[in-house]
């Protein structure tokens, strides 16, 4: 296979996926949650928990914001 035709493929699968559009807004989301979690008057163990199970919404958010953006 040629260069080109490679670097052509590359980026007509970039341009699918929006270049990771969903994942990037829901990483985005997700620290502004982790943030606001470690303002809080918690212990340091209540903090670890609640990010523990804040992260399990990574990939959930990210098939939502697929489905928004009709990604690839």
């Amino acid at each position: 296979m040629e260069r080109n035709n490679l670097k052509n493929l590359k980026f007509e699968i970039q341009a699918q996926a929006k270049n990771g559009i969903d994942f990037i807004i829901s990483g985005g989301i997700l620290w502004l949650i982790i943030f606001f979690i470690w303002l809080q008057d918690f212990t340091p163990y209540d903090k670890s928990i609640f990010t523990f199970i804040a992260a399990a919404l990574m990939l959930p958010l990210a098939y939502a914001f697929f489905k928004i953006f009709k990604t690839n």
